[in-house]
Protein backbone atom coordinates (compact mmCIF):
# COMPACT_ATOMS: atom_id res chain seq x y z
CA UNK A 1 0.00 0.00 0.00
CA UNK A 2 1.35 3.62 -1.11
CA UNK A 3 2.81 5.76 2.12
CA UNK A 4 -0.36 8.67 2.82
CA UNK A 5 0.50 11.99 1.45
CA UNK A 6 -1.68 13.51 4.39
CA UNK A 7 -0.95 12.76 7.79
CA UNK A 8 -3.24 13.79 9.98
CA UNK A 9 -1.29 14.55 13.49
CA UNK A 10 -4.11 16.30 16.30
CA UNK A 11 -2.72 17.53 19.31
CA UNK A 12 -4.81 17.04 22.29
CA UNK A 13 -6.32 20.52 22.08
CA UNK A 14 -7.79 19.41 18.85
CA UNK A 15 -8.89 15.78 19.86
CA UNK A 16 -10.62 17.14 22.87
CA UNK A 17 -12.55 19.65 20.87
CA UNK A 18 -12.86 16.69 17.68
CA UNK A 19 -14.38 14.22 20.41
CA UNK A 20 -17.03 17.20 22.10
CA UNK A 21 -18.05 17.90 18.21
CA UNK A 22 -19.01 13.88 18.23
CA UNK A 23 -20.46 13.38 21.78
CA UNK A 24 -22.71 16.71 22.02
CA UNK A 25 -24.57 15.92 18.49
CA UNK A 26 -25.50 19.79 18.26
CA UNK A 27 -23.00 20.12 15.02
CA UNK A 28 -24.06 19.31 11.03
CA UNK A 29 -23.77 15.90 10.19
CA UNK A 30 -20.76 16.37 8.02
CA UNK A 31 -19.20 18.17 11.05
CA UNK A 32 -19.59 15.25 12.79
CA UNK A 33 -18.39 12.74 10.05
CA UNK A 34 -15.70 14.86 9.43
CA UNK A 35 -14.72 14.88 13.43
CA UNK A 36 -14.87 11.03 13.72
CA UNK A 37 -12.58 10.32 10.15
CA UNK A 38 -9.97 12.83 11.91
CA UNK A 39 -10.22 11.29 15.13
CA UNK A 40 -9.78 7.76 13.39
CA UNK A 41 -7.23 9.24 11.24
CA UNK A 42 -4.87 10.49 13.93
CA UNK A 43 -1.39 9.35 14.15
CA UNK A 44 -0.81 10.61 17.78
CA UNK A 45 -3.35 7.78 19.31
CA UNK A 46 -2.28 5.02 21.38
CA UNK A 47 -2.98 2.64 18.26
CA UNK A 48 -1.49 4.78 15.49
CA UNK A 49 -4.03 6.55 12.41
CA UNK A 50 -6.45 3.38 11.00
CA UNK A 51 -6.13 3.41 7.16
CA UNK A 52 -8.72 4.44 5.47
CA UNK A 53 -10.65 1.36 4.27
CA UNK A 54 -10.89 0.47 7.59
CA UNK A 55 -12.18 4.12 8.09
CA UNK A 56 -14.53 3.56 5.49
CA UNK A 57 -16.19 0.19 6.82
CA UNK A 58 -16.13 1.68 10.51
CA UNK A 59 -18.31 4.59 9.60
CA UNK A 60 -19.74 4.12 6.54
CA UNK A 61 -17.85 6.69 4.20
CA UNK A 62 -16.60 6.84 0.76
CA UNK A 63 -12.82 6.73 0.97
CA UNK A 64 -12.24 9.06 -1.43
CA UNK A 65 -14.37 11.58 1.24
CA UNK A 66 -11.69 10.54 3.82
CA UNK A 67 -9.13 10.98 1.26
CA UNK A 68 -10.29 14.83 1.10
CA UNK A 69 -10.96 15.12 4.76
CA UNK A 70 -7.33 14.39 5.70
CA UNK A 71 -6.57 16.70 3.27
CA UNK A 72 -8.11 19.54 4.11
CA UNK A 73 -6.95 19.16 7.41
CA UNK A 74 -3.44 19.26 6.63
CA UNK A 75 -3.49 22.12 4.51
CA UNK A 76 -5.50 24.44 6.66
CA UNK A 77 -5.44 23.07 9.87
CA UNK A 78 -8.43 22.66 12.48
CA UNK A 79 -9.13 25.80 13.47
CA UNK A 80 -9.40 27.60 10.24
CA UNK A 81 -11.16 24.11 8.92
CA UNK A 82 -14.36 24.71 10.98
CA UNK A 83 -14.29 28.33 10.64
CA UNK A 84 -14.37 28.16 7.02
CA UNK A 85 -17.52 25.53 6.89
CA UNK A 86 -19.51 28.58 9.16
CA UNK A 87 -17.98 31.32 7.05
CA UNK A 88 -18.81 29.79 3.68
CA UNK A 89 -22.59 29.55 4.43
CA UNK A 90 -23.12 33.04 6.13
CA UNK A 91 -21.24 34.61 3.02
CA UNK A 92 -23.51 32.77 0.44
CA UNK A 93 -26.37 33.67 2.76
CA UNK A 94 -25.32 37.49 2.40
CA UNK A 95 -24.76 37.36 -1.48
CA UNK A 96 -27.85 35.53 -2.24
CA UNK A 97 -29.43 38.13 -0.46
CA UNK A 98 -27.71 41.20 -1.61
CA UNK A 99 -27.93 40.18 -4.69
CA UNK A 100 -31.83 39.23 -5.23
CA UNK A 101 -31.63 42.89 -3.69
CA UNK A 102 -29.79 44.90 -6.03
CA UNK A 103 -31.62 42.42 -9.27
CA UNK A 104 -34.85 42.79 -8.39
CA UNK A 105 -35.63 46.19 -7.79
CA UNK A 106 -39.21 46.25 -7.81
CA UNK A 107 -42.16 48.40 -7.07
CA UNK A 108 -45.86 48.17 -7.31
CA UNK A 109 -47.64 49.82 -9.48
CA UNK A 110 -51.47 50.31 -8.84
CA UNK A 111 -53.87 48.74 -11.42
CA UNK A 112 -54.88 50.59 -14.55
CA UNK A 113 -58.23 51.62 -15.55
CA UNK A 114 -60.85 48.41 -15.71
CA UNK A 115 -57.99 45.78 -14.32
CA UNK A 116 -58.77 44.04 -10.75
CA UNK A 117 -55.01 43.50 -9.98
CA UNK A 118 -52.02 45.24 -9.39
CA UNK A 119 -48.92 44.30 -11.54
CA UNK A 120 -44.93 44.11 -10.73
CA UNK A 121 -42.60 46.53 -12.58
CA UNK A 122 -39.15 47.37 -12.45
Amino acid sequence: MPEKKYIVALAAEERAELAKITTTGKAAAYKINHARILLKADVNQEEGGWIDATISQALDISVSTIERVRQRFVEQGLERRLMTMNMNAMVSAIYSCSQNRSRVGVMWRSPSAGKQRTMLTK
